[in-house]
Order: structure tokens, then sequence, then C-alpha cells
């Protein structure tokens, strides 16, 4: 079902995969910001880089985000998801 956002009208399961996004990413923010680690649970953070990776990278083209470079095949998925949004 669709739901009215600010960048459109937009599928409701797409919302709630970016407030996912944005709830975790957030966190990673402010854990880096005040020098602790990002305390995210490893399935959470595969879910995120293995279903929500190309929502990531769609979302950041609109504000010119580059894809991220290439995966070190031994990251942890927490670090994937870092990488995919461009830290």
């Amino acid at each position: 079902m669709p739901v009215a956002h600010r960048i459109g009208s937009i599928p409701g399961a797409q919302l709630v995969q970016m407030r996912i996004l944005e709830l975790a990413l957030h966190a990673a923010d402010l854990s880096r910001g005040t020098g602790h680690d990002w305390p995210v649970d490893e399935s959470l953070a595969a879910f995120i880089a293995e279903e929500l990776g190309d929502l990531i990278i769609a979302l950041g083209a609109e504000g010119g985000y580059r894809p991220p470079r290439p995966l070190d095949k031994g990251a942890s998925a927490a670090q994937r998801v870092l990488l995919l949004s461009g830290w």
C-alpha cells in the first residue's frame, strides 16, 4: 500500500525498510561521535547488508552518493553495512 512521504508516494514496505536504516545508521553515527562501538546485533546487520544494501545505494544516489569501494570478503556484516553507507 502506498504511503505519502516527503520524497513522494512510496510503498509502505519501503518506508519500513527506510526507518530500519534510519535508526540503525543514526545509532552508528552516535556511537562513532561518542567514541563507542556500534552495538548492532550481527543478525540485524546481516539483514541490512543483504536485504537493504540496494536501498542504501538507491537512497544515497539522490544525494550524490557513489557506490562503495569493494567489500572485504572477511568483513563482518556490521562492517559491510558501514561500507555500504559510505563510512
